[in-house]
Order: C-alpha cells, then sequence, then structure tokens
C-alpha cells in the first residue's frame, strides 16, 4: 500500500505552471459517467458516478487554449457472480482527485474539442460477500479491502457553447491505477494489481470568461467560511494481505473560519482554523457448519467490528494565488490535534456436537479508546468564484498524527492476537478529499 504522496507533487507541479500564465478565463464542469474496467482487475466491471471540475484558461488564441484544470468524483457499482461452490455479491466505490491539461481546438463558434493528459491519486474500497461450501463444510464471509492508487490517463471530448455562459459536453477517458487492490470472482483473499477503467462522461459547463471581471466590494471583510463534504482514509491494517480488521475509510463533513492577513498583486495570506466529524465502520464475518468423521458436527462463527471516529482540531496557514479574476490556487499548512475514537468488538464462537461430548467455546473482546493526538498537515485546493461572495472549492489535506491512538483487544483464546497486532496504532495518517463553497463576508 502506498501513500498518496504523488498529489502534492502533481499539486506543485501544477501551481508552477499556473503562476506563468497570463490572465483569462475559468469555468466549472459537472459530468456524470460510466466506468468500466479495460482489462478485468477492478472488483467490480461497471461503476456509476459523478465527476465536479474547475478548470482555468489560458494562452487562448481564435484557434484554440491551453486548459488547467483539477477534478474530483464519486463511483459506485455491484455485481453478483455464482461459481459451483460460491455465490459472490460484490461491491466496490472509486474516488478519483487528479489534475489534468487540456489543448482545445475551436471547430466554430460555438463547437470545440479537446484532448488531454491527467494525473493524481484514486482511493478504491471493496467488499466482497461469499457464500458456499469448501472442502465440504458450509461458510459464509464478509471481507473488505482497499487501496490508494496513483493514476494516470487521458481522454478527449467534444464542447456545444449554446450561451454565453453555458455548455454541453461528451468525453471518454482512460486511467490506469496502480498499486490496485481488489476482489476477483472467487472466496479468495484481495489482490494487488494494476487496473485500468475507461469512462464515459457527459454533463455540463459553466463558463466565467463573458462575464465582468469578480471584484471585492469596497465594504466587504476579510472573513471567509468554508463548509465541504468529504471522504477521508488514513493507515489500514491486514492479516493475509486482505482482511481490513480497522476501518479507515470515514465521511463526513468540515468547517474552516479563516480570515485574510495580507494582500499584495496576486497573492494573498490567510489564518484560520478548521475541524470537522468524519466516521465510518466495518464488519468481517465468517462463519459455517461441517460434519466430523464421527457423525458429530460443529458450527463457527466469528467477526472483528470495527467503529472510527476521527475531528481534527487544526490551525491552517494558507497562501492563495489567483491565476484570474474567478480561479485560485491554494497551498498551506495546518498544525494542531485530531481526536481519534476507536471501538473494537471482536467475537468468537465454535460449538460442536459429537458423540461422547457437545458444548460451546465462546470468546468475546471489546476496546474503546479515546486519544487526542498532534499533527502537521499540507492542505491544497482549487477555486472558482460564482459570485462576489461565493465560491466553489475543492481540495486535499495530508495530515499526520503522531503518537500511539488505539488499543490493542485481548480475548480469553488469543484468537485474535495475531490479527489485531498487524493493525496501525501510532503516527497515522490522513487523506482527506472534499468539495464545497466558501462564503466571504
Amino acid at each position: 500500500m502506498s501513500r498518496p504522496h504523488t498529489l502534492n507533487a502533481c499539486f506543485l507541479l501544477f501551481t508552477t505552471a499556473a503562476l506563468a500564465v497570463g490572465e483569462d478565463s475559468a469555468y466549472m464542469e459537472q459530468n456524470v459517467g460510466i466506468m468500466s474496467s479495460w482489462n478485468d482487475k477492478m472488483t467490480v466491471d461497471t461503476l456509476y458516478g459523478f465527476t465536479t471540475g474547475r478548470a482555468c484558461r489560458f494562452l487562448t488564441t481564435e484557434t484554440g487554449s491551453h486548459d488547467l484544470y483539477f477534478l474530483t468524483g464519486w463511483f459506485y457499482g455491484s455485481q453478483s457472480a455464482n461459481t459451483p461452490q460460491f455465490r459472490l455479491h460484490l461491491r466496490q466505490e472509486l474516488l478519483p482527485f487528479l489534475a489534468g491539461y487540456r489543448y482545445t481546438w475551436n471547430v466554430s463558434e460555438n463547437w470545440s474539442a479537446w484532448l488531454g493528459v491527467q494525473l493524481g491519486y484514486v482511493y478504491s474500497g471493496s467488499r466482497q460477500k461469499a457464500y458456499g461450501t469448501e472442502d465440504g463444510v458450509d461458510f459464509h464471509q464478509n471481507l473488505g479491502t482497499s487501496s490508494n492508487s496513483f493514476a494516470a490517463g487521458t481522454g478527449t471530448g467534444v464542447t456545444w457553447r449554446f450561451s454565453p455562459k453555458w455548455a454541453l459536453h461528451a468525453a471518454y477517458s482512460v486511467m490506469g491505477m496502480t498499486p490496485f487492490k481488489r476482489f476477483s470472482n472467487d472466496s479468495a483473499y484481495p489482490r494487488s494489481t494494476h487496473a485500468v477503467a475507461g469512462t464515459v462522461h457527459a454533463g455540463f459547463t459553466m463558463l466565467f470568461d463573458d462575464s465582468a471581471p469578480l471584484t471585492r466590494t469596497k465594504n466587504g471583510s476579510d472573513w471567509f467560511v468554508s463548509i465541504a463534504m468529504g471522504m477521508m482514509n488514513s493507515n489500514r491494517g491486514y492479516e493475509n494481505n486482505g482482511d481490513q480488521w480497522v476501518d479507515s475509510d470515514l465521511y463526513g463533513g468540515g468547517i474552516t473560519i479563516a480570515r485574510e492577513v495580507s494582500s499584495r498583486s496576486r497573492l494573498s495570506q490567510r489564518v484560520g482554523f478548521t475541524t470537522g466529524y468524519y466516521y465510518g465502520e466495518a464488519n468481517n464475518r465468517y462463519g459455517g457448519a461441517g460434519m466430523e468423521q464421527d457423525g458429530g458436527n460443529t458450527a463457527y462463527e466469528h467477526s472483528v467490528y470495527s467503529k472510527i471516529t476521527a475531528i481534527p482540531l487544526l490551525a491552517t496557514w494558507e497562501l492563495a494565488y489567483a491565476v484570474n479574476s474567478t480561479f485560485s490556487l491554494r497551498c498551506g499548512l495546518a498544525g494542531g490535534a485530531i481526536i481519534r475514537k476507536t471501538d473494537f468488538d471482536l467475537f468468537y464462537s465454535v460449538a460442536y456436537s459429537r458423540s461422547n461430548a457437545s458444548g460451546t467455546i465462546k470468546s468475546e473482546a471489546r476496546e474503546h479508546c479515546v486519544r487526542v493526538n498532534p499533527a502537521l498537515g499540507l492542505r491544497l485546493g482549487v477555486d472558482v468564484r460564482m459570485s462576489e461572495r461565493a465560491t466553489m472549492t475543492i481540495g486535499y489535506d495530508f495530515t499526520q498524527s503522531f503518537g500511539r491512538d488505539a488499543g490493542t483487544p485481548s480475548d480469553e483464546a488469543g484468537y485474535y492476537q495475531a490479527e489485531c497486532g498487524q493493525v496501525s496504532k501510532r503516527n497515522r495518517y490522513y487523506a482527506l478529499v472534499s468539495a464545497g463553497v466558501t462564503y466571504r463576508f
């Protein structure tokens, strides 16, 4: 499993490129899409979802323009498969965060076509439920896994501009992801591989190049309030490279309050405070029954249930660069603490019936832990202003906490010691992808 440091390098690369261009125009894209596996290396063959993008157009001529864009989104799919031994239900979600470059050709006054490349970071989460028999024993299992992958790809599309501020578009893109962890159509543990997917996109574009410059009102203050929804993932622990014993895929929202403390030309600095609430849970279960040689039978059931809550409490500093009157790039630092609440609930049971004896063996363990750990982070973002006060934004935050933040459940039989002992419990990272709105007042 690789940490998504590559995305940080992507943002710094494109930010440097943006500093060298002249002022031009900006636009926002909202798409729905269908993603399909090219090389049969994804857990689910077809996923459905959406993307939201922010872009800056520069070096514009009569024949075309160069576009710098950033996008995020969410895709989900499920499918069932039956083999002679197993009945499977698979589901997968995929969340990209990409930076890219396009060259746009103006085919006519209202029509244009583009070709581009993109790279960044993709999160993928999968779950597998399996029912069937193995070696004559009935069993069921519910497993989860996830991965953070480097992603790179290319795409092409066409745009029809039907009004000064609005356009419709259709596109097709291909993206490779590595390393990529997925389930296959059997009851095996997940496998790490290299996946390639193609996506058909369709949606609308909101353009800002024909609108008057958006400037601050004379009485406007320097305060900003940002509200965003997002998905956060962090370190995870595996047994046999498979089971996700501790849930590390958290969903929620956050709020940032900041004040602009200095401004010169295109650059400005902001200091503020950010917090939020992110929650997730995972339940890995196994069970089954089988006949013994002496005519008896054995039934077993065991599970690992984890519930995680994370609350960041971070002071922030950000440097914002206005590429033009509507499109801005942000980068900055954050420091403070992360409150992490961890709950384990472990259960293990074996019921046996034989000719000379019968009984049940049970083992249970619970762990509740709340820790407040110091943390440092990097913040990156892209903003497109829609009015004098409202801005649509997408962001990526990478935060590192320091210190132990969870305990290890201890059951009497010692059944879970090996599995839970591999779970990371200190110096955890948190990668947050978010989208929302900023209001200036």
